[in-house]
């Protein structure tokens, strides 16, 4: 008994398209993206991130009743992409000279100093209910780090 007669496909899913074990859609499958939409959110980063990153209206499930397909998005769509890195480390030491042989070295480290988030990646599974919403941060808080050090 061969796979095809567990999870009927279509010559999609034989390369690759993901319809079959993975449902209508599939795993893999591009949306059609309407034409003459505009992909742009108004607002902040973190307004965009909670009410949506992108306009989610702009893509279309492929419908596949009458043919079968792969959607017309494009594999990168710059609107759609990640939240960019803004990111500042800063140290800073210094060194008091006790005897000849004996020192003392104070060092302050402060990593993403002024604090800037980092969004994660926006919901990117249409038909749910957090396509386009960002539920995640992938950057650490600011850390601030003192050193001591005694060196002869």
């Amino acid at each position: 008994m061969s796979a095809y007669q567990f999870f009927p496909g279509s010559a999609l899913s034989d390369f690759g398209g993901g319809q079959g074990y993975f449902g209508a859609q599939g795993l893999w499958m591009r949306p059609d993206l309407v034409s003459g939409c505009n992909l742009k959110v108004p607002g902040s980063r973190a307004a965009r991130a909670a009410n949506g990153w992108f306009n989610t209206a702009c893509f279309q499930p492929v419908d596949t009743s009458s043919e079968v397909r792969f959607g017309n998005m494009p594999r990168n769509v710059d609107t759609v992409r990640m939240d960019h890195m803004n990111n500042w480390d800063f140290a800073i030491s210094k060194r008091n000279e006790i005897t000849e042989s004996v020192y003392l070295q104070f060092t302050a480290e402060f990593f993403n100093a002024f604090n800037h988030v980092r969004f994660g990646a926006p919901g990117e599974q249409l038909g749910t209910p957090n396509f386009g919403i960002v539920t995640s941060q992938v950057n650490p808080p600011r850390a601030i780090q003192f050193g001591l050090r005694v060196g002869f």
